[in-house]
């Protein structure tokens, strides 16, 4: 039964879009590298403009940045991925990065995807200024990083109207839960994790604390000093602790588990 299993996942999963992979890879890059299929996209790919520029910075292999695929099984399979990069986009890849299905990238400005960075399924990144994410950023499913309001407010008593672009840098190994909303002025710093269901628009970085939890409407600052842990072996250590010692608080170092605490 779990071979017949295996065998449906893997006939519904996204497959490889070959045909947009080659057209992606050869509109945007040198041949040298299109040639390697660095860029490759997974299931259905709506290409609603190819007009800006795509660099890839470091070693080049191929399939090191993935776009549409369904690694964490966080979304139905029929989802399209979007991709609109206009005419002043321009989106710059430091290294390895995999971007979720469903997923619609609006680049109009500059976006700077650090590496080994992970964008969840169904996220929208909208950028008409510039977002830099810092290396090892891992973004949920649903998550929204926008520099832009799109529309600006006047104070009809000053007649004022303050900007309504501004840029975004997530610090690098955040970890951004679902359904965050990402908001123009946003600033993080390196190993900070945002809670789920939350709107951040202020920059934290001149916060004198570190490995930071923020979260809320807007965001604020919850805890400090907590880091998620990366290691999937530790992470199935934990998993099993507590299916058996619910009580049991599992006691961590980096080298992985060290104690319980009754």
């Amino acid at each position: 039964m779990k071979f017949i299993t295996r065998i449906f996942k893997r006939i519904d999963m996204p497959q490889v879009n070959l045909l947009r992979t080659i057209l992606f890879n050869f509109n945007f890059l040198p041949f040298q590298q299109a040639i390697k299929l660095p860029v490759v996209l997974y299931g259905k790919v709506q290409f609603y403009s190819l007009e800006g520029k795509v660099k890839i910075e470091g070693q080049i292999f191929t399939k090191m940045i993935k776009i549409g695929s369904n690694r964490a099984s966080l979304s139905g399979y029929d989802k399209s991925t979007t991709i609109a990069l206009l005419k002043e986009g321009l989106i710059i890849f430091k290294g390895k990065a995999d971007i979720g299905m469903g997923t619609l990238l609006r680049i109009n400005g500059t976006l700077i995807v650090g590496n080994n960075c992970n964008i969840g399924s169904n996220s929208k990144i909208l950028c008409d200024c510039l977002i830099e994410l810092g290396d090892d950023v891992d973004a949920s499913f649903q998550t929204s990083i926008m520099d832009t309001n799109f529309h600006p407010l006047v104070n009809l008593n000053t007649k004022e109207v303050h900007p309504f672009r501004q840029p975004i840098k997530i610090g690098c190994e955040n970890w951004i839960a679902s359904s965050v909303c990402i908001m123009p002025g946003t600033i993080t710093k390196n190993y900070t994790t945002i809670a789920s269901n939350s709107m951040v628009n202020k920059d934290f970085s001149k916060n004198d604390v570190e490995n930071m939890v923020i979260g809320g409407i807007p965001a604020k600052i919850l805890r400090t000093n907590m880091y998620r842990i990366r290691s999937h072996c530790i992470e199935e250590n934990i998993a099993q602790h507590y299916r058996k010692n619910v009580q049991s608080i599992y006691i961590y170092d980096n080298k992985g588990i060290i104690d319980t605490k009754d």
